[in-house]
């Protein structure tokens, strides 16, 4: 069962600081829509997902993400 999720985000600011922002969410589907829905300059950094596995001991998932800048490709045929 998941209890919460976090996202956590980075921006730079003024050139040469990081800073990163913490934001819950109750359900994945809340994170997902979140993330997918991103228009500012933050790039996400890490996503953790906080639960109990089937015999009620807490779990947590954390994911860490890359991000990279790749140049703009064409689409692909059939895509």
């Amino acid at each position: 069962m998941v209890g919460r999720c976090v996202v956590v985000t980075r921006e730079l600011r003024g050139g040469t600081r990081i800073v990163e922002t913490e934001q819950c969410f109750s359900s994945v589907e809340e994170l997902f829509a979140f993330c997918v829905g991103l228009q500012n300059p933050s790039i996400v950094d890490r996503l953790s997902i906080f639960g109990e596995d089937c015999e009620g001991r807490a779990r947590e998932l954390t994911f860490s993400l890359q991000s990279v800048s790749a140049p703009t490709l064409p689409p692909r045929e059939g895509g």
